[in-house]
């Protein structure tokens, strides 16, 4: 049951995140063009589906690292 648990808030924070990058994108897109656009609500969605995956282990940049 702890599984099943944790396997809904990962579809649940993924959903959401992509969601907000959506609603995200179409408020700016309206805000500094004056219309809604269909791209960069999608280009919002793809957006906030990388933004909670975590960094890989196996990169050999250091990107996130200090």
């Amino acid at each position: 049951m702890e599984s099943a648990n944790a396997v809904a808030r990962v579809f649940t924070n993924t959903n959401l995140s992509a969601a907000g990058g959506v609603v995200a994108a179409l408020i700016t897109s309206r805000l500094l063009f004056g219309k809604t656009d269909l791209t960069m609500g999608l280009n919002g969605a793809l957006a906030g589906l990388g933004g909670p995956s975590p960094p890989n282990r196996s990169c050999p940049i250091p990107c996130w690292r200090s």
